[in-house]
């Protein structure tokens, strides 16, 4: 059975056994492989922001869609609306009667309304 403290010598082997082999193997100086490292970073943090943009541009030209689409739904139930009043209320001077409400309409009307 292995105890914590095997556990422990081993890992500390390997970690040694890992970055010693890391130092021989690598192909570049430390230096040099930083400099390698922080031009890719640099020129996808660019690639990056370029897609941005594109994404930026393509938002703001569906954003003026949205916009117009919108305006042109409105217009059409604006005109929808007009017509629908205009068939359904009736003329005041052509029928001024049609507005009037009876005195047994609203003593009916009233009755049903509820109290507090």
């Amino acid at each position: 059975m292995h105890t914590r403290r095997d556990l422990f010598w081993t890992a500390l082997f390997a970690f040694a056994g890992g970055f010693t082999a890391g130092l021989l193997c690598a192909p570049h100086s430390g230096r040099k492989s930083r400099e390698i490292i922080a031009g890719r970073v640099r020129a996808e943090g660019r690639r990056l922001e370029q897609q941005l943009r594109a994404m930026e541009e393509q938002l703001a030209a569906l954003e003026a869609q949205v916009a117009e689409t919108g305006r042109e739904v409105s217009e059409k139930v604006r005109e929808t609306a007009e017509r629908v009043v205009d068939q359904v209320t009736p003329s005041l001077a052509d029928d001024p009667e049609a507005w009037r409400v009876k005195d047994e309409e609203l003593t009916r009307d009233l009755r049903r309304m509820p109290r507090r």
